[in-house]
């Protein structure tokens, strides 16, 4: 069995969620949240407001939902979800791979 770590979901507030060396599942909550996973295969959602996520290490998969949110994935394979209505957002992938 995978070694997986929830490790937070976010508040009614601001938010700064960081994730472990663990596969990370972390959900923001539903103001301006900063979520940054670990150096492994981490899953980030973002909340209803303006978010920041950063995958840093491994293949993240990364969901902006609702707002203007900033999506970085960092290094590794790293996959975004977003749709017609969940705002504005801008996607940062800076992997050491190129193609």
């Amino acid at each position: 069995m995978a070694n997986i770590r929830v490790e937070g979901m976010g508040s009614a507030g601001q938010d700064v969620l960081l994730g472990s060396n663990t596969k990370d599942i972390i959900q923001g909550g539903s103001w301006n949240d900063k979520i940054a996973g670990g150096s492994n295969n981490d899953t980030l959602y973002g909340g209803d407001h303006n978010d920041q996520l950063w995958g840093d290490g491994g293949d993240d998969l990364l969901y902006g939902d609702n707002g203007d949110d900033t999506l970085q994935g960092g290094s590794g394979q790293d996959t975004y979800v977003f749709g017609k209505l969940h705002g504005n957002d801008i996607i940062r992938d800076f992997g050491s791979a190129a193609q």
